[in-house]
């Protein structure tokens, strides 16, 4: 009886066990996944930087293009009667950087936009003594 008991209870122990393990290999799964997207969506936000600082994106492009291009935005509003899309690295807090990009009616780029931000450094710490 005793050996029944403790098999069972290895049985359900390991079972029990082996779904939280398999919980944390999907959650690491998942962080790769994320990582992989993180990186491919910053690759493709440089790009859009280095196109809007070199006049280089051009004006007329549709909104899929743009999206096909750069990525998806990570904001889209309307705006006196425009389709605004904003642009930032999305895991910043304080993004140094923003790009918005204007669209006609018709979903045609017309411009954009550069917002910079000069980074301050820290104030420096006065030890009284």
């Amino acid at each position: 009886m005793r050996k029944l008991f403790l098999c069972l209870f290895i049985l359900v122990f390991t079972y029990g066990c082996s779904h939280k393990l398999q919980a944390l290999i999907d959650i690491s799964g998942e962080k790769a996944e994320q990582a992989s997207y993180v990186k491919a969506q910053n690759t493709k936000l440089e790009l859009l930087f280095r196109d809007v600082k070199e006049r280089n994106l051009k004006i007329g492009l549709t909104e899929n293009e743009v999206i096909r291009y750069y990525g998806n935005p990570v904001l889209v509003k309307r705006e006196d009667g425009l389709d605004v899309f904003l642009y930032r690295n999305t895991v910043e807090f304080f993004p140094k950087e923003k790009v918005y990009l204007f669209f006609d009616s018709d979903g045609k780029l017309m411009g954009s936009s550069l917002e910079q931000k000069e980074t301050k450094p820290a104030p420096e710490v006065i030890n009284p003594e």
